[in-house]
């Protein structure tokens, strides 16, 4: 969930602080929030814990915009769907009739190969599904894994396909218009489809 304090926007990665100390049983300082932290930074972003339970409630309902996360699997996008009625109805924007809270999509672990093949929903299937623009794709990558193993952000990742694409989505949320990468099948090119049929 994104709290905009400021009409400013950080245009790189760096200036950008995280903490790890919000949590369910800190629901004073989310409360607290939209009071006194827009006075030092210009956009707050709230982690919400995933699928639709309590935590993820508390996250949302100060919220200025929301970024949906889901992954192409039915269960994911329909608990991604109830998550959307609970902010456009639930948030403290709708509460007190304001502008709504401004949703857009992420789609995580996507392999377009096995989406092709229909082992996974496409990015056609969720966008159906669930009506939100597309904020970016994160391609299915065992670099997410390593990263979170080594307990860094895989945004830090040197020439990984996930890293470039969450580069991407942050370009995008802060207004700069980049092609969505990562999202159909790549053609093998000849001199590896020559190796490929030598090698039988």
């Amino acid at each position: 969930m994104v709290f905009n304090a400021s009409e400013s926007h950080v245009n790189t990665f760096h200036g950008l602080y995280v903490s790890a100390w919000l949590s369910d049983r800190s629901l004073l300082v989310l409360f607290l929030t939209p009071t006194f932290l827009p006075l030092f930074y210009s956009y707050i972003i709230c982690d919400s814990p995933a699928g639709i339970e309590s935590g993820a409630r508390h996250a949302m309902y100060f919220a200025d915009e929301a970024i949906i996360c889901t992954n192409p699997e039915l269960s994911s996008c329909r608990d991604s769907d109830k998550m959307i009625g609970f902010i456009a109805s639930k948030s403290r924007r709708a509460e007190l009739n304001q502008t709504p809270v401004v949703q857009r999509l992420i789609v995580t672990r996507y392999d377009p190969v096995r989406a092709a093949k229909d082992e996974m929903l496409s990015l056609e299937d969720i966008g159906e599904l669930l009506g939100l623009p597309l904020l970016g794709v994160i391609p299915e990558s065992k670099a997410v894994l390593t990263s979170t193993n080594l307990g860094m952000p895989v945004i830090n990742a040197q020439s990984e396909d996930a890293a470039e694409a969450y580069r991407d989505l942050v370009d995008r949320f802060l207004g700069e218009s980049k092609p969505m990468r990562f999202t159909s099948v790549q053609q093998e090119g000849f001199f590896k489809r020559v190796l490929k049929a030598a090698r039988g």
